[in-house]
């Protein structure tokens, strides 16, 4: 993929750092295959695990903290369509882990306080462990049977005084801020084992699978330096999030299905930059101006337009993120993000068509779009870090 030919082609250059972030997490996508291919005895053991949980009508529980657990959220909802009994550890009703029951924990750190938290009972009932970390040898490590570590995705914090220093200086140092690769690589993960597991070839159907996505990023990058309404939908989304920061503004984030999970995962990373996130249930306080960020694969979700109709009604700004175009909630609004995402991997969840890389592309959009808004306003890790210490 050539981004930089892209980028030159996008309105005065104003995302040099959505294609900086947008090529890095591709790129991880990519070195996660390579590590799959040379990790192959572990990859079959995971989904050997997995596979006998469902023969022994077993659970696989969740846990993980802030955009991790959103990641288990996803990829518990996909194994639960596909017939696996899938709890949510810590969340209202999650069931008690049992014997024969497995735990998948995600932590970039290796680290996270309630995470190892929630792991020291289950191994000392020796329950098995499967961890998906960034840092090799951390605490994670003593509790799990199963590791998988994407050490590449390993958080490097740029301090706020080498960040400003470096912007002196004339260079742009790429910012995926936080846990962002990790999350992502993760989200990836999960969703390409599910998809490979109770198949003939396992091994052939992750990698494909990556390829793909991989492929449908491709795509996605040519249609926004391509299509001119995409690219100003995405300015004017880019300029809404900034006018929101720091203001009495509330910018809402909605989707459904498993969308619902990822509209979250963007949000808090908006949050971490300073703009108000409420939540769904304080949309009666929306009003003329605010910014809401619609996520509707196929846009034909009742709820969702129900949702539109009214932010229409009170003339708020309105962007939607979909793959299809010419839809009934496509119609509505005016500001249109349309995804490349290949059909050969549609699933059915929930009883609703779900293309499993329409979650991943709009992440590493968004999260790259993210990117280039805190390089324009020099908003530095620490300072996002700070924000998510004060909301957990």
């Amino acid at each position: 993929m050539n981004l930089s030919e892209g980028a030159k082609s996008i309105q005065d250059n104003l995302f040099s750092e959505l294609e900086a972030s947008y090529k890095v997490i591709t790129d991880s996508f990519v070195k996660l295959r390579g590590y799959i291919d040379q990790s192959i005895g572990q990859f079959h053991d995971v989904i050997n695990r997995l596979e006998q949980v469902k023969r022994n009508e077993s659970t696989i529980h969740f846990t993980g903290m802030g955009r991790s657990n959103l990641v288990g959220k996803i990829v518990g909802e996909m194994l639960m369509d596909r017939g696996y009994l899938v709890s949510f550890i810590g969340d209202s009703f999650s069931v008690p882990v049992r014997e024969k029951d497995v735990i998948i924990a995600l932590s970039g750190s290796g680290r996270t306080t309630t995470t190892i938290d929630n792991l020291r009972s289950a191994a000392v009932r020796d329950i098995d462990i499967i961890s998906v970390t960034a840092s090799a040898r951390s605490e994670l490590d003593r509790f799990s049977d199963y590791r998988l570590v994407f050490d590449w995705c390993k958080r490097k914090a740029v301090p706020l005084a080498d960040y400003d220093k470096s912007r002196i200086l004339g260079n742009k140092p790429h910012l995926t801020p936080m846990g962002t690769l990790f999350e992502l690589t993760a989200l990836l993960f999960g969703i390409a084992i599910t998809i490979s597991l109770e198949t003939q070839a396992p091994l052939k159907q992750f990698t494909t699978f990556i390829e793909k996505v991989v492929e449908d990023l491709e795509n996605t990058w040519v249609s926004l330096k391509e299509e001119k309404n995409m690219r100003e939908a995405l300015i004017n989304l880019k300029q809404n999030i900034i006018d929101s920061i720091g203001s009495e503004r509330n910018f809402y984030a909605y989707g459904t299905g498993t969308s619902r999970y990822v509209s979250r995962m963007v949000g808090m990373r908006i949050l971490h930059m300073g703009v108000n996130i409420p939540s769904i249930s304080s949309w009666r306080f929306r009003k003329k101006g605010e910014t809401v960020l619609i996520f509707a694969e196929d846009g034909q979700d009742s709820k969702i337009i129900s949702q539109t109709e009214e932010a229409c009604n009170r003339e708020m700004n309105i962007t939607l993120i979909t793959r299809e175009k010419g839809s009934r909630l496509d119609k509505m609004v005016n500001n249109h993000i349309y995804l490349n995402c290949n059909s050969e991997y549609d699933l059915v969840i929930q009883g609703k068509d779900y293309s499993p890389s329409f979650d991943l592309i709009t992440s590493v959009l968004l999260d790259s779009l993210l990117a280039q808004i805190a390089y324009d306003l020099s908003i530095a890790e620490e300072s996002m870090v700070a924000r998510h210490a004060n909301v957990e």
